[in-house]
């Protein structure tokens, strides 16, 4: 995959792969590292923040002091934010619902930050920053002892949520929702959230390009680009394939799907689609008809590649606007199944009644779905998210209410999907 580009490495400060590289705890990095390189050699495509030695030093030591900063920006959210946090951290946000465990879950909250802040003074002056390694050792980690905890980070054994830290998987979410989302927004690039995680909504951070609530439900209300999407997706609801799981590829897989002139065709409207987020609509036909493309040559491919019998279901392939708002994934004019529009209309109220009082920001995403004939429901393994837009704005519940309503006017529109899926996140 390092030949084929589909994998480029990232460094840090260092100019090229062979460079020595400091592992911080496992020695097993530096030799997989070796044979890495006398696999494919040191002429490699790499990527780092910038070509110049000492620009690149300094972006990276912006880039390290951002991680303990998402941190510490923690302490500076307010109850609404934390609110809409919570919705993308946990599984079960009406956990906090039950008697003084959002009280609880606040002051896990700071306890985050004022662990960061006194942790980045103090390193400051030995002149080092906060790393994620440091934060697993010193929060979640197991082990009596530094060392013990240490190494237990590499070896993936960290503490079970207890009485006295019942918050301790959705804040380890966190920290690593910053950490990942930290290179892809220096390098501009898109971060891709795994099924059933936290997008970067639960960062709370500023947008880096702002979009007002206007701009957003202009087109998330507009009936004329509802009924486009609605009959776009009902058009291709004949479409038969068998797609494998990402789980039963294997990389060997991927390198040959990466190949596709279907893939380069799908990759290039896709980003047509990013580059004019306001305009996405006038995209939509031809990225529809690549994502169709590339998703039936995935289907002849696996089933002349591995000769399986399998019993064909019969999906469809479909592309429509969402709002994730509060946790909530709302979808307009998609069709998602049998419901009639009475009762898509009557699930706004409830929708609405389940986010709280005021919302700071939302995000209006393109849902690139696999929809499961046989089942009735969204293949959350098989579909994803792109994020177009954010609004910081704080609204009121009226007004998110108001803004679901005009999305479930259209005919067979649906104000919510079953399932999370996998997220492509922008800053």
């Amino acid at each position: 995959m390092i030949r084929d580009r589909s994998i480029v490495p990232y460094l840090y400060e260092e100019s090229t792969l062979a460079a020595e590289q400091e592992f911080e705890v496992a020695d097993e990095g530096a030799r997989s590292m070796q044979a890495l390189l006398q696999e494919v050699g040191d002429n490699l495509h790499c990527v780092r923040l910038a070509i110049n030695d000492a620009e690149n030093a300094r972006m990276t030591e912006i880039m390290a002091g951002d991680f303990g900063e998402g941190l510490t920006h923690l302490n500076s959210l307010k109850t609404e934010q934390r609110n809409a946090m919570a919705s993308e951290l946990f599984a079960d946000p009406g956990v906090l619902q039950q008697e003084g465990m959002w009280e609880k879950f606040e002051r896990a909250v700071d306890d985050v930050a004022a662990y960061a802040f006194s942790n980045i003074g103090e390193l400051r002056r030995k002149g080092k920053r906060l790393t994620r390694q440091r934060v697993y050792q010193d929060l979640f980690a197991t082990g009596d002892d530094e060392d013990s905890r240490r190494k237990n980070v590499v070896l993936g054994r960290f503490r079970n949520p207890g009485p006295d830290n019942p918050f301790l998987l959705e804040l380890k979410k966190y920290v690593d929702l910053v950490y990942n989302a930290n290179l892809p927004d220096h390098l501009r690039r898109y971060t891709f959230t795994p099924v059933n995680m936290p997008s970067r909504m639960a960062l709370q951070d500023v947008p880096g390009e702002g979009y007002s609530h206007g701009q957003i439900s202009a087109i998330a209300s507009d009936p004329d680009a509802l009924e486009q999407i609605r009959r776009s997706f009902m058009a291709r609801t004949q479409s038969a394939m068998s797609l494998p799981l990402l789980g039963e590829l294997s990389v060997a897989d991927v390198v040959e799907i990466r190949k596709f002139p279907e893939w380069a065709s799908f990759k290039d409207a896709q980003q047509k689609v990013l580059r004019d987020p306001l305009h996405y609509l006038n995209h939509l036909e031809s990225f529809q008809e690549s994502f169709d493309q590339f998703q039936l040559a995935i289907s002849d491919w696996y089933n002349r590649t591995h000769e399986r019998q399998r019993t064909e279901q019969r999906y469809s392939n479909f592309v429509t606007l969402a709002l994730s708002i509060g946790g909530v994934l709302a979808v307009s004019g998609s069709h998602l199944g049998p419901v009639p529009h009475d009762l898509s209309a009557a699930a706004v109220p409830v929708l609405a009644r389940n986010l709280p009082r005021k919302v700071r920001g939302y995000a209006a995403k393109l849902l690139v779905g696999v929809y499961d004939m046989g089942t009735r429901r969204l293949d959350a393994d098989r579909s994803y998210t792109i994020e177009l837009m954010q609004t910081g704005e704080e609204l009121m519940r009226e007004d998110i209410a108001e803004l679901l309503s005009a999305m479930s006017s259209a005919e067979n529109a649906l104000p919510g999907a079953n399932g999370l899926v996998a997220d492509q996140g922008i800053q």
